[in-house]
């Protein structure tokens, strides 16, 4: 399953890191092919992995400064 990458820019708003982090949690980017537009495609695992996933980088990142994160996006 997949959906266009410019609808979730447009839902965001220009938030920044968005890509990076639904990159984190298994989401794969792919530009535009074959009449597709650009691309975001849904994890393949079992949503029960992705949450696993995405709560081991979210309590990864509660660890880090301030300072840190805002510099890294």
């Amino acid at each position: 399953m997949y959906t266009a990458e410019a609808s979730i820019d447009a839902k965001v708003k220009g938030a920044k890191g968005w890509r990076e982090f639904l990159s984190t949690v298994g989401f794969r980017f792919q530009k535009a092919t074959n009449g597709l537009p650009d691309s975001v495609f849904f994890p393949g695992s079992s949503a029960s992995e992705v949450l696993a996933s995405a709560s081991n980088n979210l309590h990864a990142l509660l660890g880090k400064k301030t300072s840190l994160l805002l510099n890294t996006f």
